[in-house]
């Protein structure tokens, strides 16, 4: 089963994407992290790279162009993809973006419905990438 990394530190959002998971036809294992310390104590013990990684670009303290930034610095993760995902992000340069390997850039859903889409296709993509 495909495996997604997310790091949103909004208790909502994660309610809405693991409600999501449950009622869609071909799910992924989501591992959802609530800050960016969280993800990077999980990098120490990983067991499985993840398909690709969703990072919500408004965290506190480390932002997500900062935690992308670290995550590249670690060797098993510089070629996993990474997608964006935030409200009214300030967005860095098309040529940054590349070079941070940042491949997809979402508007952060504003209602249940538009989670379980985006689930979807967080999903498929990570299907796509197996």
């Amino acid at each position: 089963m495909p495996l997604i990394w997310v790091v949103d530190q909004i208790d909502k959002d994660a309610i809405f994407m693991q409600q999501a998971m449950t009622r869609i036809e071909n799910p992924c294992q989501l591992l959802i992290f609530p800050d960016c310390l969280s993800i990077l104590e999980h990098v120490s013990s990983l067991h499985r790279p993840p398909q690709f990684i969703v990072i919500d670009y408004q965290l506190d303290g480390m932002n997500g162009y900062e935690l992308t930034q670290t995550l590249r610095l670690i060797p098993f993760l510089k070629r996993i993809p990474i997608g964006w995902l935030g409200d009214d992000m300030v967005m860095p340069t098309p040529r940054e973006l590349e070079e941070l390997g940042v491949k997809w850039c979402w508007p952060k859903p504003a209602n249940y419905p538009g989670w379980q889409n985006l689930i979807e296709e967080f999903c498929q993509k990570a299907a796509d990438t197996m």
